[in-house]
């Protein structure tokens, strides 16, 4: 099993919020070759990524990173 911890510092509004946002998709059965947690901490907003397979490894990173810039970006917009 490959496994990545990734943690990102946003600020304690944006990084619950994120976390919620996304965190729903971790729950998914979407991701067939993976498993992510996600959690947020004092401004912290962690990934937690495993996987079968370190290609499935860089793909569920690369996807949740892309939700992570979006989000953020859209809460920068308002």
């Amino acid at each position: 099993m490959n496994t990545l911890q990734i943690t990102v510092d946003l600020g304690e509004e944006k990084a619950s919020a994120i976390a919620k946002a996304i965190g729903l998709e971790a729950g998914s059965e979407l991701m067939r070759r993976s498993s992510v947690s996600v959690t947020s901490d004092v401004g912290q907003l962690t990934l937690d990524v495993q996987a079968k397979d370190i290609h499935g490894l860089r793909a569920s990173l690369n996807t949740y990173m892309r939700w992570v810039i979006m989000c953020d970006e859209l809460i920068e917009v308002n």
